[in-house]
């Protein structure tokens, strides 16, 4: 139309023509894009239809249609950007909410069990979503400290699992949470307390089938009454000393217990051990039973002879079972069995003079053992003369990599390390025994 009009108008004219439409074509494109280019578009291709009536000359017409022809291809390309903007911003707001939606869960989740966290149970106390009356009920797993130090977290995550899916299966309706590392909790609504007690019995029996190297899972729980909305907090204190109360008054046989499990999993672990342990505590008794007014019981050194390779649990069985010298990486991985029985023997014992035994049982008297090098009187008492003992069974019984000695060649190995190896008096204490009266 400008083109026509600027055709039938003065040079100067013309100019003025062709700049207001440019004008107003960059005008309308930078407002709507789109809708300019559409807009010229169809105004040229009703010009062009009607190019005859309108008088236009062929130079005109041929420009008319050169202009609809790049207008259309703009329409295309700005329409198709506008498309594939508006399905970008569609995946960008879906993607955002699915993002949002995971923080959201992860904030209210345990990301290990899937069950809810203690965020989750805080926010449902806070909102008092309780029907009343309900049974509140707390869960301790017993000893995943020392599944942890003597197996490895992994295996602490996989018992930490189990409770977890067994939770689910026997409370699929009912609010279940992890609220600490080894604390879970549970409401149930709708039951009686002896029926919940009951119930919870059961799970802790189901959960005793399945064992992590030969030790079972166990729990300690403690269950109260919610009468009312507004003392939640006090139903869940006195669920919680009712658990530790029960944890306090079975403390001691479930310490036994564990340290049985313990050395059952290391007898599995290796087999040459369980004689060795043997033959370690009684050995130690005798040489004990040698220093006449010692402070210190047999029965206290006999757990720490018994207890004083608890460690190779955390070591890998080939090394342990290795017929050739062990390199010198394999080595110091065997040496950290002291630290790692230390830990184990830790969670289960509370005496140092045993647990301070199965860390040292490696330093020599001239400070050149491990895992500390002490020397000569800073080694605990324990730990020297269970030093002794355990280096004699080692050369009287048959090893993969060494060489089984008869007992007078030991005796001799001992007192010429005597000293420098082993401490003087332990040794004379143990030289002092008739070799009728060694337990081989």
């Amino acid at each position: 139309m400008f083109l026509f009009t600027a055709e039938k108008v003065s040079s100067d004219c013309q100019q003025v023509i062709y700049a207001i439409a440019i004008m107003l074509y960059v005008f309308l494109f930078k407002v709507r894009p789109f809708y300019s280019v559409l807009l010229f578009s169809v105004l040229f291709s009703v010009m062009i239809l009607y190019a005859n009536f309108l008088g236009m000359s062929h130079d005109i017409k041929v420009a008319l249609i050169i202009n609809c022809f790049i207008l259309d291809f703009f329409a295309l390309v700005i329409h198709r950007n506008i498309f594939s903007k508006s399905v970008q911003d569609y995946i960008n707001q879906k993607t955002i909410l699915k993002q949002n939606m995971e923080l959201e869960y992860l904030s209210l989740h345990d990301p290990l069990t899937g069950l809810y966290n203690r965020r989750s149970f805080e926010n449902r106390i806070s909102a008092q979503k309780i029907e009343i009356p309900s049974v509140l009920c707390i869960m301790d797993l017993d000893g995943l400290k020392l599944i942890n130090d003597a197996f490895g977290h992994y295996k602490g995550d996989y018992a930490i699992k189990v409770v977890s899916d067994l939770l689910k299966r026997y409370f699929q309706k009912d609010f279940k949470a992890r609220i600490g590392g080894d604390e879970f909790i549970i409401i149930i609504e709708h039951e009686t307390t002896e029926a919940v007690v009951d119930k919870i019995r059961h799970f802790a029996d189901e959960l005793k089938k399945t064992k992590i190297s030969g030790i079972e899972i166990s729990i300690s729980t403690g269950c109260d009454v919610i009468y009312s909305k507004h003392l939640i907090k006090d139903v869940f204190k006195r669920a919680e000393n009712i658990m530790y109360h029960k944890k306090l008054t079975e403390r001691s046989a479930r310490k036994e217990y564990a340290m049985k499990m313990l050395l059952t999993a290391l007898y599995n672990h290796t087999l040459e051990t369980q004689k060795h342990c043997y033959y370690v505590a009684i050995m130690s008794q005798i040489i004990l039973s040698g220093f006449k007014d010692s402070p210190y019981n047999q029965e206290s050194i006999k757990t720490a002879g018994m207890l004083h390779d608890i460690g190779k649990l955390s070591i890998p069985a080939y090394i342990l079972h290795k017929r050739t010298p062990l390199e010198d990486k394999e080595r110091e991985v065997l040496r950290q069995h002291c630290e790692n029985g230390f830990k184990i023997a830790s969670s289960v014992i509370d005496d140092y003079k045993i647990t301070g035994a199965i860390l040292h049982h490696h330093e020599n008297y001239d400070g050149t053992g491990y895992p500390m090098g002490l020397s000569g009187r800073e080694i605990p008492f324990f730990a020297r003369i269970i030093a002794v003992a355990d280096s004699f069974d080692a050369m009287v019984s048959k090893r993969a990599y060494t060489t089984k000695r008869d007992l007078r060649e030991a005796r001799f190995e001992l007192r010429r390390c005597s000293g420098t190896q082993f401490d003087p008096e332990g040794v004379n204490k143990f030289l002092s025994i008739p070799l009728d009266e060694l337990p081989y």
